[in-house]
């Protein structure tokens, strides 16, 4: 088993970096932050969640965060653990670059996706998505669909569609309900004083949205779901991920077996996208595959999850981005209006211009891991990603150390 070693010096910087982005976070949302009609996100500020108990530190500028930060950077150079060196050095420069970027120095599109998130900035390659969409093609002739890729996908969609809000209400709490028990038998003690419940929203920027502290999850009502992806909602937002990866690190943080980072949920930092990862790969990690639907759904929300990658930096990159970048939507990720217009919104809000990123290059880089695992070495894998935090790269060098 793979297991990172802290330090007394670690837990004191980690608390001081602590307070240093609570502190900025205040400074943010009471003097920088943009006017926005996506409450959803303003709301969130720089911390969407905290349960690090630390104290902010007042910050009263950009330049006094970035300075302290940048002392914050050369402690940890001399932290011991290399996995947990490597990982801090990112997460701390990346927060340090989130606040260069707010402060109002010019930064490119490309520069803050590899910059804040530390992952490829580049988008997916035609011959990928080529690759995937065959896979789908072949995979929904297998369930017995015939015609093209989109009619195939059309007569799937209609066969398993939960319709109206009552029966997808239904059909979430079932879920839930299914997907704790699961995730209780792979050994998550901690959430089993845990219940979630879902709630349908209208008129927001996302297909389905985490609130840990009230232990909710939204899920836009006027997007139409098949069983397949809210099953695949509900591993991502609550069992096994977002809501039981955020139970099992707090009750780490307050026990005081890891440090007080781990008690932030930062939006563009390296943690970013193993956060959005680690729960996209909910349903491998439960085993939670019962038919080839299962399949024809994952292959689905890989093929729309890279190819947000790539409209997104159409949006931001190329000439009539917006219009372009809803058309290669349409074209290419096979999902609907209004999954494609709450897409844009989101990409559309600034801060979180390039954390479409997130979620494949996340996914991605668990998935690699995964796949290569025997299956007695995944109950170690799991436990090195849920109690300790990582970047991509931490999570790709499992096992090195």
């Amino acid at each position: 088993m793979q297991s990172i070693r802290y330090e007394e010096k670690d837990f004191k910087l980690a608390e001081r970096f602590c307070g240093i982005v609570l502190g900025t976070d205040i400074f943010y949302r009471n003097a920088q932050m943009e006017e926005s009609d996506e409450k959803s996100f303003t709301s969130e500020g720089l911390v969407p969640v905290d349960f690090s108990g630390v104290t902010p530190t007042e910050v009263t500028s950009w330049q006094q965060a970035i300075d302290e930060l940048e002392e914050i950077y050369h402690g940890y150079e001399k932290i011991k653990d290399p996995t947990r060196r490597n990982y801090m050095l990112q997460q701390v420069g990346s927060f340090r670059k989130v606040c260069i970027w707010l402060s109002g120095v010019p930064m490119a599109f490309r520069e803050i996706a590899a910059e804040t998130m530390f992952i490829d900035e580049n988008p997916v390659g035609e011959k990928v998505i080529n690759n995937m969409k065959d896979q789908l093609y072949t995979t929904l002739g297998e369930a017995g669909y015939q015609g093209t890729i989109k009619e195939r996908l059309d007569a799937w969609r209609k066969d398993r569609e939960i319709a109206g809000p009552e029966k997808t209400r239904e059909t979430l709490e079932q879920l839930l309900c299914e997907a704790k028990e699961k995730t209780l038998a792979l050994g998550f003690e901690e959430i089993r004083d845990f219940d979630v419940h879902a709630k349908l929203v209208y008129n927001v920027p996302y297909n389905a949205y985490c609130d840990y502290m009230s232990r909710m999850i939204y899920i836009n009502g006027e997007v139409s779901y098949t069983y397949d992806e809210l099953k695949h909602l509900v591993c991502h937002e609550a069992y096994p991920g977002h809501m039981t990866h955020m139970a099992v690190r707090q009750q780490l943080v307050e026990s005081g077996k890891i440090p007080a980072d781990a008690g932030l949920v930062l939006t563009n930092t390296a943690s970013s996208p193993i956060f959005e990862g680690l729960a996209d790969n909910g349903n491998d990690a439960l085993d939670w595959y019962e038919d080839i639907n299962d399949t024809i759904c994952k292959l689905l929300n890989q093929l729309q999850s890279i190819c947000n990658i790539n409209a997104s930096h159409i949006y931001y990159c190329e000439e009539n981005g917006t219009t372009k970048a809803k058309q290669y939507m349409k074209e290419y990720s096979f999902a609907s209006d209004e999954k494609i217009s709450s897409r844009l919104r989101y990409m559309g809000y600034p801060f979180r211009k390039a954390y479409m990123y997130a979620y494949w290059r996340g996914w991605e880089a668990v998935e690699k891991v995964w796949k290569k695992l025997p299956k007695d070495e995944q109950a170690d894998f799991l436990e090195y990603l849920y109690k300790n935090m990582h970047s991509v790269d931490t999570v790709l060098q499992f096992g090195e150390n």
